[in-house]
Protein backbone atom coordinates (compact mmCIF):
# COMPACT_ATOMS: atom_id res chain seq x y z
CA UNK A 1 0.00 0.00 0.00
CA UNK A 2 2.84 2.43 0.86
CA UNK A 3 4.65 1.60 -2.39
CA UNK A 4 1.48 2.37 -4.37
CA UNK A 5 1.05 5.66 -2.52
CA UNK A 6 4.65 6.69 -3.29
CA UNK A 7 4.08 6.11 -7.01
CA UNK A 8 0.95 8.27 -7.03
CA UNK A 9 1.66 11.64 -8.73
CA UNK A 10 -0.22 13.46 -5.97
CA UNK A 11 2.43 12.34 -3.48
CA UNK A 12 4.69 15.11 -4.85
CA UNK A 13 2.38 17.73 -3.36
CA UNK A 14 3.09 16.45 0.12
CA UNK A 15 6.87 16.19 -0.13
CA UNK A 16 8.84 18.76 1.78
CA UNK A 17 11.62 20.36 -0.25
CA UNK A 18 14.84 22.04 0.90
CA UNK A 19 13.36 25.52 0.72
CA UNK A 20 10.47 24.57 3.02
CA UNK A 21 12.84 22.95 5.50
CA UNK A 22 15.10 26.00 5.41
CA UNK A 23 12.19 28.39 6.04
CA UNK A 24 10.93 26.23 8.89
CA UNK A 25 14.40 26.12 10.44
CA UNK A 26 14.79 29.91 10.23
CA UNK A 27 11.41 30.42 11.89
CA UNK A 28 12.12 27.92 14.65
CA UNK A 29 15.48 29.58 15.38
CA UNK A 30 13.57 32.80 16.16
CA UNK A 31 11.44 30.90 18.67
CA UNK A 32 14.45 29.21 20.29
CA UNK A 33 16.16 32.61 20.66
CA UNK A 34 12.98 34.30 21.93
CA UNK A 35 12.93 36.69 18.94
CA UNK A 36 9.59 35.71 17.41
CA UNK A 37 7.96 39.05 18.29
CA UNK A 38 10.59 40.87 16.20
CA UNK A 39 10.91 38.46 13.26
CA UNK A 40 7.69 36.45 12.81
CA UNK A 41 4.92 38.66 11.32
CA UNK A 42 2.03 37.06 13.24
CA UNK A 43 3.80 37.56 16.55
CA UNK A 44 4.78 41.11 15.57
CA UNK A 45 1.10 41.86 15.02
CA UNK A 46 0.00 40.23 18.27
CA UNK A 47 2.67 42.06 20.30
CA UNK A 48 1.89 45.50 18.84
CA UNK A 49 0.92 47.91 21.65
CA UNK A 50 -2.55 49.45 21.41
CA UNK A 51 -0.98 52.94 21.36
CA UNK A 52 0.78 52.06 18.09
CA UNK A 53 -2.49 50.83 16.61
CA UNK A 54 -4.18 54.11 17.55
CA UNK A 55 -1.41 56.09 15.83
CA UNK A 56 -1.65 53.89 12.74
CA UNK A 57 -5.45 54.24 12.67
CA UNK A 58 -5.16 58.04 12.90
CA UNK A 59 -2.64 58.15 10.05
CA UNK A 60 -4.84 55.93 7.90
CA UNK A 61 -8.02 57.92 8.68
CA UNK A 62 -6.26 61.24 7.99
CA UNK A 63 -4.99 59.93 4.64
CA UNK A 64 -8.59 59.22 3.59
CA UNK A 65 -10.19 62.31 5.14
CA UNK A 66 -9.97 64.38 1.94
CA UNK A 67 -12.15 61.96 -0.02
CA UNK A 68 -15.71 63.27 -0.37
CA UNK A 69 -18.91 61.37 0.43
CA UNK A 70 -17.30 59.18 3.12
CA UNK A 71 -17.84 58.75 6.84
CA UNK A 72 -14.56 57.68 8.47
CA UNK A 73 -14.43 56.60 12.09
CA UNK A 74 -11.81 55.04 14.36
CA UNK A 75 -13.30 52.44 16.70
CA UNK A 76 -12.37 49.82 19.27
CA UNK A 77 -12.72 46.23 18.13
CA UNK A 78 -11.32 42.77 18.73
CA UNK A 79 -9.61 40.34 16.41
CA UNK A 80 -9.27 36.59 16.69
CA UNK A 81 -6.02 34.71 16.27
CA UNK A 82 -7.48 31.77 14.41
CA UNK A 83 -10.49 29.53 14.17
CA UNK A 84 -8.68 26.25 14.69
CA UNK A 85 -5.88 27.06 17.11
CA UNK A 86 -7.42 29.74 19.34
CA UNK A 87 -11.07 30.19 18.33
CA UNK A 88 -12.10 32.16 21.43
CA UNK A 89 -8.91 34.18 21.99
CA UNK A 90 -9.93 37.80 21.39
CA UNK A 91 -7.19 40.40 20.94
CA UNK A 92 -8.10 44.09 21.41
CA UNK A 93 -7.53 46.22 18.34
CA UNK A 94 -8.34 49.50 16.63
CA UNK A 95 -10.20 49.62 13.34
CA UNK A 96 -10.94 52.30 10.80
CA UNK A 97 -14.52 52.11 9.56
CA UNK A 98 -15.22 53.66 6.15
CA UNK A 99 -18.78 54.07 4.92
CA UNK A 100 -20.44 55.90 2.08
CA UNK A 101 -22.49 58.89 3.29
CA UNK A 102 -25.44 57.91 1.06
CA UNK A 103 -27.17 55.18 3.07
CA UNK A 104 -29.06 53.88 0.00
CA UNK A 105 -25.84 52.87 -1.78
CA UNK A 106 -23.73 51.87 1.24
CA UNK A 107 -23.85 48.08 0.97
CA UNK A 108 -23.31 47.97 -2.79
CA UNK A 109 -20.40 50.42 -2.45
CA UNK A 110 -18.75 48.52 0.43
CA UNK A 111 -18.95 45.21 -1.42
CA UNK A 112 -17.59 46.71 -4.67
CA UNK A 113 -14.67 48.42 -2.92
CA UNK A 114 -13.84 45.32 -0.89
CA UNK A 115 -13.80 43.21 -4.05
CA UNK A 116 -11.65 45.73 -5.95
CA UNK A 117 -9.15 45.97 -3.08
CA UNK A 118 -8.54 42.22 -3.21
CA UNK A 119 -7.27 42.64 -6.79
CA UNK A 120 -4.76 45.42 -6.05
CA UNK A 121 -1.02 44.79 -5.80
CA UNK A 122 -0.43 44.08 -2.98
CA UNK A 123 -3.93 42.79 -2.27
CA UNK A 124 -5.89 44.47 0.53
CA UNK A 125 -8.35 42.46 2.58
CA UNK A 126 -10.89 44.15 4.82
CA UNK A 127 -14.17 43.15 6.41
CA UNK A 128 -17.56 44.43 5.37
CA UNK A 129 -19.70 44.84 8.46
CA UNK A 130 -22.95 46.78 8.73
CA UNK A 131 -22.47 48.15 5.18
CA UNK A 132 -19.08 49.53 6.20
CA UNK A 133 -15.51 48.71 5.21
CA UNK A 134 -13.55 47.72 8.33
CA UNK A 135 -9.75 47.93 8.31
CA UNK A 136 -8.16 46.25 11.34
CA UNK A 137 -4.92 48.03 12.25
CA UNK A 138 -3.57 44.97 14.12
CA UNK A 139 -3.33 43.15 10.79
CA UNK A 140 -1.16 45.87 9.23
CA UNK A 141 2.60 45.82 9.76
CA UNK A 142 4.11 49.30 10.21
CA UNK A 143 6.03 49.08 6.93
CA UNK A 144 2.86 48.20 5.02
CA UNK A 145 0.80 51.25 6.00
CA UNK A 146 1.76 53.42 3.02
CA UNK A 147 0.98 50.67 0.49
CA UNK A 148 -2.40 50.21 2.20
CA UNK A 149 -3.10 53.94 2.05
CA UNK A 150 -2.10 54.16 -1.62
CA UNK A 151 -4.27 51.21 -2.70
CA UNK A 152 -7.30 52.21 -0.65
CA UNK A 153 -7.14 55.85 -1.82
CA UNK A 154 -6.86 54.77 -5.45
CA UNK A 155 -9.76 52.31 -5.29
CA UNK A 156 -11.99 54.63 -3.28
CA UNK A 157 -11.23 57.46 -5.70
CA UNK A 158 -12.19 55.27 -8.67
CA UNK A 159 -15.42 54.06 -7.04
CA UNK A 160 -16.46 57.54 -5.88
CA UNK A 161 -15.95 59.05 -9.33
CA UNK A 162 -17.81 56.24 -11.11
Amino acid sequence: LIARMRKNPFARMFRVDKLTISALEATLVHFVNGEQERHVPLYQMLAEPLAELITRAQQFAEALAHLPQLNIKIADDVGYVGGGSLPDQAVPSKVVRVALSDANKRNEFAEAVSRALRFTIPPVFCRVSEETLVFDMRSILPGDLQALIDNVRRVLGEKLSA
